[in-house]
């Protein structure tokens, strides 16, 4: 089974990290269509393994994505096309399989209610939105990270449950090894870490505001951020380490090292930072919300819009008054997606 991905419209955020987990597994017969915008998450491979066609950044909805997409194809013969940035292709191609991996909620409407865009980020997210609709033709089978993606993706786009495969998975070797390595290390305690970037919908603005309130009562709780300090006023606040954006080996350790994790996000397709953070060892604090009842079981919830509960939140996890573990209801079916990609 011969594999074409096409990565022309990844990153280094999250689908960078989830397409270095899928290459790093057995795929002899693959080509990768890189976006160069995504080689620093994966530089290692890319710069050991030939399987990688590195390319300028592309619209998924651009001329440039196409003809990258036909070079490859009328290059040789390929089984099957792994399209893994959510957008079909731009036309069908009929002689080959075609499979989506669609993993980005802002681009359904029915979950994406709460976030606010800037104008441009609002005209973009409309656009990908009505493309996804029209491309759905496109593609032959539809891959998602959760059920409850599945169910409304399958909703939107009036799909049969059928084309739409449930593939969550992770780099649970990394966590194991982190994890086996950092057994003998006490987790500070106290010690809270947030893994995101930093656009709005990450919603940093109300954990903060939150958390000068925790700082105050706790003088000993402390709050890693994998952000640069905000410019903003609302950035200032006691006890809170700016660590920035971190390789993931880092990061790993540094949350391995943390008591709790809590993910206030206001949009998550899977929540990588929660699973790996229960991973890890910690206890969760997360978002009440019903997509996340499908990823793990946490320590204590929060509304994510209201920055009283947040507080409230926290301020329990450190009275003990929440204190059961957190658990990963989401098995890691990494090796199941491989398998079924090349049948």
């Amino acid at each position: 089974m011969s594999l074409l991905i096409d990565a022309t419209n990844i990153s280094s955020g999250g689908g960078g990290v989830l397409l270095r987990t899928l290459v790093q597994q057995d795929l002899d017969d693959v080509i990768v269509l890189l976006s160069e915008n995504a080689v620093p998450t994966i530089e290692e491979q890319v710069n050991c393994d030939d399987r990688f066609v590195v390319c300028n950044p592309c619209s998924p909805l651009s001329r440039q994505r196409t003809k990258l997409l036909d070079e490859q194809l009328e290059s040789r013969k390929f089984d099957r096309v792994l399209c893994f940035g959510n957008i079909p292709p731009l036309k069908r191609y009929p002689n080959v399989d075609v499979v989506t991996y669609f993993q980005n909620a802002h681009l359904l409407a029915s979950l994406d209610n709460r976030t606010k865009y800037s104008i441009r980020d609002r005209i973009r997210y409309s656009m990908l939105r009505r493309a996804v609709k029209k491309l759905k033709q496109n593609t032959d089978w539809w891959a998602v990270q959760t059920p409850g993606i599945q169910i409304a993706l399958s909703s939107s786009l009036g799909l049969s449950a059928s084309t739409v495969e449930v593939f969550p998975f992770y780099d649970a070797d990394a966590l194991h090894r982190e994890s086996t390595g950092n057994q003998s290390t006490r987790k500070e305690p106290h010690s809270f870490v947030y893994v995101s970037d930093a656009r709005p919908h990450k919603n940093h603005k109300r954990l903060l505001t939150a958390w000068r309130s925790i700082a105050k009562e706790f003088s000993d709780a402390k709050l890693y951020l994998t952000i640069q300090k905000p410019s903003a006023p609302w950035g200032e606040a006691a006890n809170v380490h700016y660590v920035g954006p971190l390789p993931s080996e880092h990061c790993n350790r540094l949350v391995a090292n943390c008591e709790f994790v809590v993910f206030p996000s206001l949009l998550e397709t899977l929540g990588l930072g929660i699973v790996e953070g229960v991973r890890l060892g910690c206890k969760a604090i997360i978002p009440n919300d019903s997509n996340f009842t499908f990823i793990v079981e946490p320590t204590d919830v929060f509304d994510p819009i209201d920055t009283k509960s947040i507080e409230s939140s926290m301020r329990r996890v450190l009275m003990g008054e929440s204190s059961s573990a957190s658990q990963v209801l989401l098995p890691n079916r990494i090796g199941e997606f491989r398998d079924w990609l090349l049948r």
